[in-house]
């Protein structure tokens, strides 16, 4: 609702299949271990789209995509013009 016609909503998170990955990097302390505690879940495409579409992004304004290695997902929603 607050985001103009034709705006661009970008999401970046970790990718499911990290998870567990994650954990062991952060009790290893390979990564910050408070950082990771805030995590609230892991998502997957078929996890954010849903999520997307409720708030109000058409399904065909969606796209998603993956970077660092598959380790993260990336997403683009693009609020319609109409």
């Amino acid at each position: 609702r607050v985001l103009r016609p034709g705006g661009m909503y970008i999401l970046t998170t970790p990718a499911a299949w990290t998870d567990g990955l994650l954990r062991i990097m952060a009790k290893l302390k390979l990564v910050n271990p408070v950082l990771f505690a805030e995590h609230k879940d892991a998502y997957s495409f078929a996890k954010i789209a849903p999520i997307l579409q409720r708030g109000g992004f058409a399904a065909a304004n969606v796209r998603f995509g993956y970077f660092e290695m598959f380790m993260n997902i990336w997403s683009v929603a693009t609020k319609s013009t109409t």
